[in-house]
C-alpha cells in the first residue's frame, strides 16, 4: 500500500471489511502522500512490513484497523485518528481505533528521539508489542491485556487514558 484512500460502505449498519489473509504479505511503503482508511474495517491477518519514514496512516469515519498477524514497523511513521469537536462534552473525540491481537515489532528507528513511530489513536493491545530500537509513542490511550517488551536503549512512551486488566509486562 503506497498511498491513497481505502474506503468502505455500510451494509445493514455494518462496515465492510478488507482482509489481508493469513499467509499473505502486505507491504506498506512511502509515497509521502499518506494513506487513509475511511469508514472501513481493515483486518491484517498475515505478515505486514511498514518500511517507510515520515509516513502517516489516517483513520477516518469510524475506521478500525485490526492487526491479527505480524506487523513490523521498520521506520518512523504515524497512525492517527480524525478528531472532531463535540459541543456536548466540549472535547475533541474520535471513534477510530487500532486493535492488536497479533504481534507488532518496531525494528528500525531513530535512537536519539528526533523521529519516532506514533499511534495517535486509541490503541488496544491484547497481543504483543515489542520495541527493539527507537521510540514508539502510544499517545491516545487504550486498553491492554497483552504484553509490552522494550529492549535496552529503546523507548515505549504511554500517553493518557491507559487501562489494563492484567499486569503489564514491560
Amino acid at each position: 500500500w503506497a498511498g491513497g484512500v481505502i474506503s468502505g460502505t455500510m451494509s445493514g449498519g455494518d462496515m465492510s471489511t478488507l482482509t489481508v489473509d493469513n499467509g499473505a504479505t502486505l507491504a506498506i511503503t512511502n509515497d509521502y502522500s499518506g494513506k487513509t482508511l475511511r469508514g472501513r474495517i481493515f483486518s491484517q491477518e498475515g505478515a505486514a512490513d511498514w518500511s517507510s519514514d515520515y509516513d502517516a496512516l489516517m483513520l477516518e469515519n469510524g475506521a478500525i484497523f485490526n492487526n491479527e498477524g505480524a506487523l513490523e514497523l521498520a521506520g518512523d511513521s504515524t497512525v492517527q485518528a480524525t478528531y472532531v469537536y463535540d459541543d456536548g462534552s466540549g472535547q475533541y473525540v474520535s471513534s477510530e481505533e487500532f486493535n492488536n491481537t497479533g504481534t507488532i515489532t518496531k525494528t528500525v528507528g531513530a535512537t536519539d528521539g528526533s523521529y519516532y513511530s506514533r499511534f495517535a489513536i486509541v490503541f488496544n493491545n491484547d497481543g504483543s508489542l515489542a520495541v527493539q530500537t527507537g521510540l514508539l509513542r502510544l499517545d491516545d490511550g487504550g486498553e491492554s491485556d497483552g504484553s509490552f517488551a522494550v529492549a535496552g536503549g529503546a523507548t515505549l512512551r504511554f500517553g493518557d487514558n491507559w487501562y489494563s486488566t492484567a499486569t503489564p509486562h514491560v
